[in-house]
């Protein structure tokens, strides 16, 4: 899945490769035995303008050496590992103590010290480099030979990862080792060991996402910065102790435990040395496989290169210390409109990305989706329920039953897990479903407070397509509750069912008029909208279940026949079962699947036959095939959503849509333990174990990310609001970041305007220009006449500044004209060339159209984006996002689309500008693809289309052909 791909030649954004002119001296030889080693260091900063001291294996060197390359610089090197007369011991050393700088690549210029690899990187992303200006040989000319390669880390593992959450991770394993190694004869240990060696393993593959360890050290560590290291080293450490780990778990299995204790000795030694020195073991034999030239340098560059754009994300999505203002409602009146009205628009006064960041509120931000979590604890707990015989079946389909041996109660079909096991299993259901009851008032009375205080919210998302499925979540916990109470209090717990049970039937009613009644378009459809038959599933199995006592032969009701009112709930849940399962599906063949937000809700397919098989046998005492076809059709959905994860499809998104996923594994434990009731055979009795143990592992995984968002507050934010016109909203974060770079170029062209300084310019402001054109085209052509058929005449000013910043940016041009005219002669002004002036007339314009463009971008979104979010349907903006796209040529986007993506400082938006094009027109995302290939550095490339697989271009690395 991971891409290995080549840079094209607009692999920087000046879009130069150098020719033939470019050199490079290696001074390694030169360095003699007889004279002082500093002094001659010293010596060759002197002598050139450019030297580079590295190391000949090194990624890093690499990585810097060929940044120099690409800038056209012709610079000196020496290669430290290959000095003669000189151990290496000692040089490193001695220029530690000359530069203060400990590490390789170092970096003279001018004999001035200017860091390291990382130094050199940090400046290329803030586009400040003109120190090296006078240095480069630019050119236009392609040379293939100059094409470089980036590599990725094998199977899923990610290019970069937090080595603060890694030391972590060694200490855990560090614990467990001890532990185990302590307790090495207790019957328990081999499976702890066993645990351990599947989560290296999940790490090997994954890296910390799907890991137990990996997520617990990622919520230890989340209040601290991360310290971003290069994935492919500490993959390699993985594997080193998933190799250690498996070991060690066939000893103990096998009955060899003192081999096992002494290999887990051995990982607990090289886990304490990570954990406690930040020294990898794994990795130091990764950088010798480096260094032999077993593995390539090019597997760093995805995690040089991408660093910076990491941290800046992070330090964005946790800012502290930024603080704003409260933006106030304000109604605008339309020209001629002298009285306010209901229907007026309300804009905020405000930069609305930043202001989200601090916009923090338990109550207004809690939303209905959050019930999935106790939801599917409860799920959980009642998968527990089972294992340990709690569950009660009417007794008229008992004695129709021809095996008789249906019965959860007396434990003919019960698990023995021995006195203390069994007792463990109780705890485990009790923990749980008091966990989750506690979770679930908690969370209800936040709620209440949510509809009290903030009523508009709570009606915006219960008329929402896809949040209002969601209010099922409550009806399906009182449900799982009443289940779990039968076999204490059934009063009580019938009383919960029916709550449950009626408040879902209420639900399924709104829902289907609303998809009959209410116009809807098809692109608002997704499997979501199966939470209400899911509901009305579990309402039919909890009423099914309760009238009859097996140990007593007491029929608690005789006047109500519960099975019968069961069969309502079922009868319904079985057509819209079919009925939205058919809808669905259709519309998931053909849909691009843009919002990754909604694909965690796919699995409610699962969850829908999982629990439909035991709600049917409920409701009809028949083991057919009928019953025996829900169970395997959930099976089948559980096995294409296994390959969904395998191709990335599924990601763990900054969404509690991942609980649907931990649902749909604890619905599935339901219905595989009930089915084996009927098997009872070796081998379904292993699948029992196996499903039970992923649905508790996936709880846990999803309950680890909730609490990491909870902790650094991302849980009870606004949630993030995009659709196929964010293209716009973040091209102006582009320019956000732009101009204060190209105000800063100004200023060093200024102290130093030498003709490759100008050229650099120039490379710079052209692509932003026509980034900048087509955008106020698309506004001018397409989105304010959309906003104005809706409010007529609104904010003309934003017409008005496009035309002073039109004119501004004509005679930008006609400056930038002036200055290629002045260097493609040569350096030779032409009569009446004017190159002071130009230069003159861009110091003082640009700074004042930025500012200008600033206050535009904000009183634009503060009107318009508001406008198109809240009054515009998504068909249309589909609609809206294709007609802006032919506003602007296919070579114009070529431009661009690369620009805007190396101007856009957060991953996560880099790949939700791409998503947003690819939404409006998924018949364009190779397309897109093609543009992004051609324009974007290699190590983007390889993290966009990780991220966006669909639109990797045809001849590229993993293209698949889109009929």
């Amino acid at each position: 899945r991971k891409s290995t791909c080549y840079m094209s030649s607009n692999d920087i954004e000046y879009g130069f490769i150098p020719s033939d002119g470019f050199k490079e001296e290696d001074l390694s030889n030169k360095l003699v035995a007889d004279k002082s080693l500093e002094e001659q260091i010293k010596a060759f900063a002197q002598e050139h303008k450019v030297l580079v001291l590295s190391k000949s294996t090194c990624a890093f060197c690499h990585e810097l050496k060929r940044t120099l390359a690409v800038f056209g610089v012709c610079y000196s090197k020496v290669e430290v590992d290959k000095v003669p007369h000189h151990a290496l011991s000692t040089i490193q050393p001695m220029l530690k103590s000359l530069f203060n700088h400990r590490t390789f690549p170092m970096l003279i210029v001018d004999g001035e010290f200017k860091g390291g690899c990382d130094d050199l990187k940090a400046l290329e992303y803030h586009h400040n480099v003109f120190f090296l200006a006078p240095y480069m040989n630019i050119h236009t000319v392609v040379d293939n030979k100059n094409r470089v390669k980036t590599s990725s880390p094998l199977f899923w593992f990610p290019d970069s990862i937090n080595n603060n959450a890694a030391r972590v991770s060694g200490g855990i394993a560090v614990i467990i080792c001890v532990l185990c190694i302590a307790f090495w004869k207790r019957p328990v240990t081999p499976w702890v060991v066993l645990a351990l060696a599947i989560d290296f393993t999940l790490r090997f593959f994954f890296g910390a996402e799907p890991s137990f360890i990996g997520m617990t050290s990622s919520l230890l560590v989340s209040y601290w910065a991360p310290d971003f290291r290069t994935g492919a080293p500490k993959q390699f450490a993985a594997f080193c102790g998933t190799f250690f780990s498996v070991f060690s778990a066939g000893l103990f299995l096998g009955g060899e435990k003192v081999g096992g204790a002494v290999v887990l000795g051995a990982l607990m030694g090289a886990a304490f040395l990570e954990a406690a020195f930040d020294f990898c073991l794994g990795c130091e034999f990764f950088g010798i496989a480096v260094h032999l030239g077993i593995v390539p340098p090019s597997i760093y560059r995805a995690s040089i290169n991408l660093k910076l754009d990491k941290k800046w994300g992070w330090s964005f999505e946790n800012a502290n210390t930024a603080t704003y203002p409260k933006a106030v409602n304000e109604r605008v009146l339309l020209p001629g409109q002298v009285e306010p009205s209901e229907i007026d628009l309300i804009r905020k006064d405000r930069i609305e990305t930043e202001y989200k960041q601090k916009d923090y509120g338990l109550i207004r931000f809690t939303r209905v989706e959050y019930y999935a979590f106790p939801m599917s604890i409860a799920a959980l707990s009642f998968v527990f329920n089972l294992l340990c015989g709690n569950f009660l079946v009417d007794y008229y389909y008992i004695n129709k039953n021809p095996h008789n041996d249906f019965n959860f109660v007396d434990g003919s079909v019960s698990f023995d897990w021995g006195h203390y096991g069994n007792n463990a299993v109780i705890g485990v259901r009790d923990a749980l479903g008091i966990f989750s009851a506690v979770v679930f008032v908690m969370m209800t009375a936040v709620y209440l407070l949510k509809l009290v205080k903030f009523p508009k919210k709570v009606k915006k998302e219960w008329d929402h397509p896809t949040t209002g499925n969601m209010f099922s979540a409550i009806s399906i916990c009182l449900c799982l509750y009443g289940m779990l109470m039968y076999s204490s209090n059934r009063h009580f717990g019938i009383t919960m069912v029916w709550f449950g049970a009626v408040f879902q039937m209420f639900l399924s009613v709104v829902v289907v008029s609303r998809l009959v009644f209410e116009h809807h378009s098809e692109d608002v459809i997704n499997p979501s909208i199966l939470m209400a038959p899911v509901g009305n599933f579990v309402g039919a199995l909890a009423l099914a279940a309760y009238p009859y006592d097996q140990r007593t032969g007491f029929e608690y009701s005789s006047q109500v026949k519960y099975v019968l009112i069961a069969r309502l709930w079922f009868a319904v849940a079985l057509l819209f079962f079919v009925v939205l399962l058919t809808v669905t599906l259709k519309k998931s063949f053909s849909d691009s699947h843009a919002d990754v937000r909604l694909r965690p809700m796919l699995w409610i397919w699962q969850a829908a036959a999982a629990v439909a098989g035991p709600a049917f046998f409920a409701v009809t005492g028949d083991d057919s095939l009928t019953y025996q076809s829900f169970f395997l059709i959930a099976m089948f959905f559980f096995a294409m959503n296994v390959r969904g994860w395998l191709t990335g499809f599924y990601k763990f998104t900054n969404d509690m849509s991942i609980w649907a996923m931990a649902f749909a594994c604890s619905a599935l434990a339901i219905s595989t333990i009930h089915y084996y009731s009927f098997v009872q055979d070796i081998a379904m009795r292993a699948v029992v174990y196996i499903v039970v143990a992923l649905a508790c592992y996936s709880n846990a995984i999803c309950l680890l990310y909730t609490a990491l968002w909870a902790t650094n507050g991302t849980l009870f934010r606004p949630k993030p609001k995009w659709s196929p016109i964010t293209v716009m909203k973040l091209t102006h974060e582009a320019f956000r970041v732009a101009i204060p770079q190209l105000c800063a170029s100004l200023i060093a062209v200024k102290a130093s305007p030498n003709p490759n300084a100008l050229k650099i310019l120039i490379a710079q402001l052209k692509p932003f220009l026509m980034a900048y054109t087509s955008h106020g085209v698309q506004e001018d052509e397409v989105l304010f006449p959309e906003i104005r058929d809706l409010f007529p005449g609104l904010n003309p000013s934003m017409s008005d500044e496009h035309e002073v910043e039109h004119e501004m940016v004509l005679r930008i041009s006609d400056a930038l004209k002036v200055l290629s005219t002045f260097l493609d002669n040569n350096n030779q002004e032409t009569e009446g060339g004017g190159v002071a002036a130009a230069l003159e007339l861009l110091y003082k314009e640009f700074p004042a159209f930025g500012d200008h463009l600033l206050n535009h971008m904000r009183n634009e979104e503060n009107s318009a984006t508001v406008v198109i979010r809240k009054y515009v349907s998504i068909a249309r903006q589909i609609e809206l996002a294709q007609k802006m796209f032919l506003c602007t040529s296919a070579k114009d986007w070529h431009v661009v689309i690369p620009y805007v993506l190396t101007r856009l400082p957060h991953p996560v938006w880099k790949v939700r500008y791409l998503r947003s094009f690819i939404w409006a027109m998924p018949d364009r995302a190779q397309q897109i693809g093609l543009i992004v290939h051609r324009g974007v550095d290699s190590a983007m490339y390889a993290f966009l289309t990780d991220e966006i697989p669909e639109m990797i271009p045809r001849g590229a690395y993993n293209y698949k052909k889109k009929y």
